[in-house]
């Protein structure tokens, strides 16, 4: 598909919603139904697709009049999606939503809002994970257990934006991109702010025995390249075996049922990948 891209021109903004979406129209619409229900007042919607070959593009154009910019052609995975969002975003703060995703609340925002004041770099809180068949709160933890792997996803997070602008997405993760950047931002003494309460209601998909070892193996490898965990390098070591060999228990003593159940809540920092 040729590229499009549609823009409405929006004055500086306090928080830009970037969806990223690919072949995925039922999942968008609940998204964008969602963020409709938010004060647009403050808010702009940006809307990067991979180049749908479904029905995706119908829903865009159903939801063009509250989308401020809207940019459809190839990409080089979610990240490099992610990153187009940050380029065109002219909001104060970025928040990240993949296709299916919502905030958890209706007054979410309402309650947020206060907080992007400009005084901390980072806001944050806590998610819902939907498996289908059920539902899992993900408890956000404070900035300091980064060092053990994602403490929080990026549906549920706020970022000023000139802080993305200048530190996009590094594309060499295929996984942990966020986490790589979040520990940049540690290493560079950012602030953090943890909210307690759920701001994003993600869709997740199944997460399994071999994505958990994938995502430990990557965030340990991408820790290692910051000074500021320095101190923490045996622990880590420690404490991601230590999640290894606990998978590798459970496996051979449940049955894989409840195994594939034990997974899913064991991956509490984990963002859907896909698109």
């Amino acid at each position: 598909m040729s590229k499009m891209t549609v823009s409405n021109e929006t004055y500086r903004k306090k928080l830009s919603i970037v969806v990223v979406v690919l072949n995925d129209p039922e999942q968008l619409k609940e998204t964008l139904l969602n963020i409709q229900k938010v004060d647009s007042e403050y808010l702009e919607c940006l809307l990067i697709d991979g180049g749908s070959q479904d029905e995706t593009l119908q829903v865009v154009e159903e939801f063009k009049d509250q989308i401020s910019k809207i940019v459809s052609e190839p990409d080089d995975g979610i990240y490099d999606a992610m990153n187009k969002g940050i380029q065109v975003a002219k909001g104060e703060y970025i928040n990240f939503m993949n296709a299916g995703d919502c905030f958890a609340e209706k007054n979410t925002m309402e309650k947020v809002l206060p907080y992007l004041d400009g005084k901390k770099d980072v806001v944050y809180g806590d998610s819902i994970a939907d498996y289908g068949e059920f539902k899992v709160y993900k408890k956000s933890s404070s900035i300091d257990h980064l060092w053990k792997g994602m403490v929080f996803c990026h549906q549920s997070a706020f970022v000023k934006t000139d802080l993305m602008k200048k530190n996009l997405f590094d594309l060499r993760y295929l996984i942990g991109a966020d986490y790589d950047f979040f520990c940049k931002l540690k290493s560079q003494n950012k602030t953090f702010l943890q909210l307690t309460y759920p701001i994003a209601l993600y869709t997740a998909s199944g997460m399994s025995n071999q994505n958990i070892l994938t995502i430990t193996r990557e965030q340990l490898k991408i820790s290692g390249n910051y000074s500021a965990f320095k101190s923490k390098r045996l622990l880590q070591f420690v404490y991601a075996y230590g999640l290894i060999g606990a998978l590798s228990f459970f496996r051979r003593i449940l049955p894989m049922k409840l195994y594939r159940t034990f997974v899913r809540l064991m991956g509490k920092g984990a963002n859907k990948v896909g698109r």
